[in-house]
């Protein structure tokens, strides 16, 4: 049930968009200030899978569990569909062949995969409800913005992944890409065949001043 007022919902969708990106590409350190001129197009591009993931998750009543398996088909969607890094041994002229085998870069793909799920992904919308305490059972968003905010994904995956082809001249052969979405399916799956129950119980009455300071600290560390 979405109980939010309109402004209120336009704040909140807004803090997780700019989160999941800062958390994905600044605080990483994946895109500096020196190229602060990239964020606009990663606001969409994380900011709607934060949102997408999150509005589903809270539709349908999830867990956490579904949360950070959401996070790992995004990853795979990521690096493997859109980035092709998982498969590229020098994506942007850079020597990720560590543990590489059967065309696979597999140390940096359970590297970031595992940074998308539990930092671009989870740890952001955990962030981000922290500063709506009292609205973090609802969706933020309604059905018709999901299915944007999911079209806006694949548009600017798809435009990234022509753009990364042109850039680095490399394309995978047509079978991983094959097995890289059996692998998003499988993990998307099971996510929804999570138990259901609240993803986040809000904190009662007296402990809501000290909540955000608890968990935005923890989400931090």
């Amino acid at each position: 049930m979405n109980t939010l007022q309109p402004k209120t919902r336009v704040f909140s969708l807004l803090s997780l968009i700019i989160i999941s990106t800062f958390m994905a590409e600044v605080l990483s350190g994946s895109t500096p200030f020196s190229r602060i001129q990239q964020l606009p197009a990663q606001f969409l591009f994380y900011g709607s899978a934060a949102i997408l993931i999150r509005g589903i998750v809270r539709r349908l009543g999830l867990g956490w569990t579904s949360i950070i398996l959401l996070g790992f088909a995004f990853g795979l969607f990521t690096e493997g569909l859109t980035l092709q890094s998982i498969f590229n041994p020098h994506f942007l002229g850079l020597d990720i062949t560590l543990g590489r085998a059967i065309g696979i870069n597999w140390v940096w793909a359970m590297f970031l995969t595992g940074l998308h799920a539990f930092w671009s992904i989870t740890g952001a919308i955990l962030f981000a409800e922290t500063l709506f305490p009292a609205q973090s059972p609802d969706p933020w968003i309604g059905k018709l913005g999901l299915c944007i905010w999911g079209i806006i994904l694949l548009l600017i995956g798809t435009a990234l992944h022509f753009l990364f082809i042109k850039m680095g001249h490399f394309n995978a052969p047509p079978v991983y890409f094959v097995l890289c979405v059996i692998l998003i399916a499988i993990l998307v799956l099971v996510a929804l065949k999570q138990p259901r129950r609240p993803v986040y119980i809000g904190p009662e009455p007296e402990s809501e001043n000290r909540s955000f300071i608890i968990i935005a600290g923890i989400t931090f560390v």
